[in-house]
């Protein structure tokens, strides 16, 4: 959703556009969380700072792929007028601010969870310490220098010289943009360093066509000042015509002394990947008739006072493509973009914010210079001294000052995100090779009288429970059967009642109504710890588990707790079901590994044997879920409490009688209860384990 709110203005484009960019910014978050969990199954203790490192890890990523990357939305970005925060950027770069947003998100969550949980004492120390370090996050930037440049003067001339606002046709005349753009300039009273007219401001070569070059001629030799212009270039290499976005920096004798040409191109904006494939597709690619050239050199130019680097548009919102130009010896930059085609949207704005992170993180003046607007004078730590509005022909000449040197950043990169990332990576790979094996493990205890009881919810199985009982009372051993029927209209109880007569080993608790499957177990549970049964059985009625496995989860409990039927490990299946639905079973499966950080394959499966030892100190009482969200709400609870918990391999069979219970609420219930429990796991509410055992 955040994605899509911010990003709302991509669909000028078009909707495709939209969706396409806003889900792909959202798997890469997604995969750093990824990554984040299951380093912290491997580290529990390190679950918070392991989120920031994944959030750090997935935005890097997405900085750079595909197709050169997307930085719109770092959580950095947030606190661009926060002058405080920002001045860690020039050691950390954007990276920094990020890992202190998500860090003191993570802090403010866990105390928020810690003092409101329900029937829980608050700690009051650790509740201290937490919001200690909230406090430390944001005041220690306070003790590092704020962006400042010393060097020499430059007065600067920023034109903003409009054109007519689009409506519906996105062609403008580029007559009617140089008269605009001679207009402004003309305002200019004093000398001046430096002229900018920003991106676009010529369509084609001034250069080479004499009806826009003789009025720039005319104009730089009436300013007296070197000028640095936007305009698009077409060259032939062979016999293909190569156009690329280019900066012509103009001395004042109207003369060219260089060009920039853009490095970073925006995908589907100057260039198509896979033009071939997608444009029969995709009509709104018909927006984007040919491919731009990329360019490969920083553009630094030279003025009196100083260095200086031509950065276009798109380009200033990748802190290590500016730093090159950094690097190259730049100590003023130049932003100038072309935002006509975002209309009156919020995306001007959110772009002048990341030139007000490069400012701060190399400690320069930063003149954002653009068509339409918005154009925006920004100080070395970050704050906007002048800023003009949309669709307004404006003149911006402010007086800044060169830096002199580089900051830490400048020199040393990206290096915040590579090493969250190689964390990551490296606790990922420790752990795999620490993993515990089950066959590690020896017997919980020797217990050879298990008395076992199988708890079966029931609610319209006529059809199938007089068989069930038939086939359960058949294994070995002395095993007994409880059926929770909720009142079902079909005349279950009745059969099992009848069945109950004979044979002392069926049991029956009748309620009035359907009350959910989690009450129906929790019931059968306290029923059967409270007869003294040693194992608790959970079972289908259906036939979908087959009875002939009972006795293998039974053997199975000497190892662990919690010995789960699974269809996910190796050796189980599933018979019966369609691609969607399974598809939907190993996506939940997934989603609750993920955030609830446990290595349990097939957690809704409900088909189970627990431990009475283990079952009987959990708070039933506490258990308010239901259906699969009951499923994984138990064997969380086990796990959490450092119980071991087990998977043995089982062939699940879609039932042949009667009518499936499954349903949409049951699936979104699931949903919103593991991503509660999950989001209270890693921002430090209730995660980790009680204590160490294998899972």
């Amino acid at each position: 959703m955040f994605f899509g709110g911010l990003l709302y203005w991509i669909k000028l484009f078009g909707v495709p556009a939209y969706i396409a960019l806003v889900g792909l910014q959202s798997v890469w978050i997604l995969f750093g969380l990824i990554l984040a969990g299951f380093a912290a199954r491997r580290v529990p203790s390190l679950r918070g700072p392991l989120f920031v490192f994944g959030w750090i890890s997935g935005e890097f990523l997405r900085s750079k792929f595909p197709f050169g990357g997307f930085t719109w939305g770092g959580a950095g970005y947030s606190q661009h007028d926060a002058l405080h925060l920002l001045r860690i950027t020039a050691f950390t770069g954007v990276w920094g601010l990020s890992a202190i947003v998500c860090a003191v998100n993570v802090l403010i969550s866990g105390v928020l969870t810690r003092v409101f949980a329900r029937k829980r004492p608050v700690e009051w120390r650790p509740l201290a310490m937490r919001i200690a370090a909230v406090a430390a996050l944001l005041l220690v930037p306070l003790v590092l220098p704020s962006g400042t440049a010393e060097g020499n003067e430059a007065r600067i001339a920023m034109v903003q010289g409009n054109a007519p606002e689009p409506a519906g046709d996105p062609h403008v005349d580029d007559f009617e943009v140089l008269e605009g753009h001679i207009a402004a300039t003309e305002q200019i009273k004093g000398q001046v360093d430096l002229v900018v007219w920003p991106e676009s401001s010529f369509d084609r070569d001034p250069f080479q066509n004499p009806d826009f070059g003789g009025p720039l001629t005319e104009i730089v030799l009436e300013t007296r000042a070197p000028f640095l212009v936007g305009s698009n270039s077409e060259a032939f290499e062979g016999r293909e015509v190569r156009r690329r976005n280019v900066s012509l920096f103009i001395r004042s004798n109207a003369t060219l002394a260089g060009t920039y040409v853009k490095r970073h191109l925006v995908p589907f904006g100057e260039w198509v990947p896979f033009r071939s494939v997608l444009s029969p597709v995709f009509k709104e690619l018909e927006q984007v008739p040919y491919d731009l050239v990329p360019g490969e050199k920083p553009g630094v130019f030279t003025i009196p006072p100083g260095n200086f680097a031509s950065v276009i548009c798109f380009e200033s919102t990748f802190p290590d493509l500016v730093r090159t130009s950094v690097n190259a010896g730049a100590r003023f930059l130049v932003v100038s973009t072309n935002n006509i085609s975002y209309a009156r949207t919020a995306a001007s704005d959110q772009h002048v914010a990341f030139s007000q992170v490069r400012a701060a993180e190399h400690h320069m003046w930063v003149a954002h210079t653009a068509l339409t607007g918005i154009s925006a004078v920004v100080a070395p730590d970050g704050r906007v001294t002048q800023k003009t509005g949309l669709f307004e022909r404006s003149l911006l000449t402010p007086t800044i000052r060169f830096a002199e040197s580089q900051t830490f950043y400048a020199s040393a990169g990206d290096w915040v995100p590579v090493g969250a990332l190689a964390g990551l990576v490296s606790i990922l790979l420790l752990g795999s090779v620490m993993t515990q094996t089950r066959t590690e493990l020896d017997p919980l205890v020797e217990d050879e009288d298990q008395r076992v009881l199988v708890v079966v919810p029931t609610y319209d199985e006529a059809d199938n429970i007089e068989g069930l009982l038939e086939q359960l009372l058949s294994l070995p051993g002395e095993l007994h059967v409880l059926v929770v029927d909720d009142g079902s209209p079909d005349g279950t109880a009745a059969i099992v009642e009848r069945v109950r007569l004979t044979n002392d080993r069926v049991h029956l608790m009748q309620r009035p109504a359907k009350m959910g499957l989690g009450r129906a177990y929790i019931s059968g549970f306290r029923w059967g710890l409270d007869q003294g049964f040693t194992r608790l059985i959970e079972m289908d009625a259906d036939f979908s588990h087959s009875p002939a496995d009972v006795p293998r989860l039974v053997a199975a409990s000497r190892f662990a707790d919690l010995v789960i039927g699974s269809r996910y490990v190796k050796g189980g299946g599933v018979e019966g079901w369609s691609k969607a639905r399974h598809l939907l079973s190993r996506a939940g499966n997934l989603y609750a590994r993920i955030l609830l950080g446990f290595r349990v394959k097939d957690s809704t499966s409900g088909f189970r044997c627990y431990r009475a030892e283990a079952l009987s100190i959990l708070p039933l009482h506490e258990v308010k879920s239901d259906g699969y969200a009951f499923q994984i709400d138990m064997a969380y609870r086990l796990w959490r409490a450092g119980h071991r918990v087990d998977e043995i391999p089982i062939t699940f069979k879609e039932r042949a009688v009667g009518v499936s219970k499954m349903s949409n609420a049951i699936v979104r219930e699931a949903m919103m209860l593991v991503t509660r429990w999950g989001l209270a796991r890693l921002f430090g509410g209730g995660g980790g384990r009680q204590r160490g055992s294998w899972e």
